[in-house]
């Protein structure tokens, strides 16, 4: 049997689409069930906080809010965001940064 070049890409790639997402498929959380709940957590960007406050103060309200997590600025006050995270019990979703803002996409 012989293939030609673009059945033989065709059929290559494929397969490594495959084995790549493999370890992801296989982890992936089973369909939804009823009464059962997600592990998806909220989180919320800092800068859209839509009120005036310490961090704290903001913690305490995205907490209240129902939110499970927070992005700070990577310019925030990192003793600051450190003590709001234990106090509220949020975790850091991810950081934020400015500088990428500076350097244009490739395109």
């Amino acid at each position: 049997m012989s293939l030609s070049r673009r059945e033989f890409l065709k059929q290559s790639s494929t397969a490594i689409t495959i084995a790549a997402l493999a370890p992801t498929l296989s982890a992936a959380e089973p369909a939804a069930v009823p009464g059962r709940k997600r592990s998806l957590k909220k989180g919320i960007m800092y800068a859209t906080i839509g009120f005036k406050g310490s961090v704290l103060e903001k913690f305490k309200a995205v907490k209240e809010a129902g939110f499970e997590g927070v992005e700070p600025m990577s310019h925030m006050n990192q003793t600051e965001v450190v003590g709001a995270f234990e106090e509220t019990g949020l975790k850091a979703a991810s950081v934020c940064c400015s500088t990428h803002w500076d350097k244009p996409a490739l395109g």
